[in-house]
């Protein structure tokens, strides 16, 4: 994505938290959560229904929902601090799966694979400059490389 003028950081280390990975964007900036999970059993879906993930009927033992949203939060007080009004969405990425739901509110992490989530990300209105886009990185990557 980031030969459309998305930056990405990857790995970044706060203070008792970490987030895999943030795209900045025109349309915003993403805090993604990645999850691994082995597939088993018949139901190759992670099913995605009130604010819980689960993997056939059963509920997954992850916090990824919450890491997710807690990354998210922590991308936010960096674009508020810095006086830009910049749309800042969670997201639980689980490569290779089929995810079945969507969030239930607006405010809710998206929870995609990695297929879905470039095309989720273009139906976003471009909100950013590219000047806007710029700091935010810079300011996440200064964060990173501490």
């Amino acid at each position: 994505m980031e030969r459309t003028g998305s930056r990405v950081i990857n790995d970044i280390e706060g203070r008792g938290f970490n987030i895999d990975h943030v795209l900045v964007d025109r349309r915003g900036a993403f805090a993604i959560e990645t999850k691994y999970i082995a597939k088993r059993g018949r139901d190759p879906k992670i099913h995605y229904r009130d604010n819980e993930l689960y993997l056939a009927s059963a509920p997954l033992k992850s916090d990824a929902l919450t890491q997710a949203r807690a990354a998210a939060g922590n991308i936010r007080k960096v674009t508020d601090r810095m006086g830009i009004k910049a749309p800042v969405r969670g997201v639980v990425l689980i490569p290779g799966w089929f995810i079945d739901g969507r969030p239930s509110d607006i405010s809710d992490p998206w929870v995609l694979n990695e297929n879905a989530f470039p095309k989720w990300v273009a139906k976003e209105s471009e909100s950013l400059s590219q000047d806007d886009v710029r700091q935010i990185y810079d300011r996440i990557r200064f964060y990173a490389e501490r």
